[in-house]
């Protein structure tokens, strides 16, 4: 996965992305199965759910307080 993250960088550089208003709001609010079946969020197959989950855990680790040191 991290490749795909490359390699949207690399394709933003051009020429065409420059000019273009990015829209990064795919399936926002959209969430489809909430059954339980499957472990966290689940989305439809084409949507930037899993993206918004990663950073959205990512933030919360960030912002964790560290343990005390006993």
């Amino acid at each position: 996965d991290a490749e795909n993250w490359a390699e949207i960088q690399r394709v933003l550089r051009g020429s065409k992305a420059r000019r273009t208003k990015l829209n990064n709001q795919i399936g926002l609010g959209q969430l489809t199965d909430e059954s339980g079946t499957y472990p966290g969020t689940t989305d439809a197959a084409i949507s930037e759910a899993g993206s918004r989950g990663f950073y959205a855990h990512w933030r919360d680790l960030m912002l964790k307080p560290m343990p005390r040191e006993v």
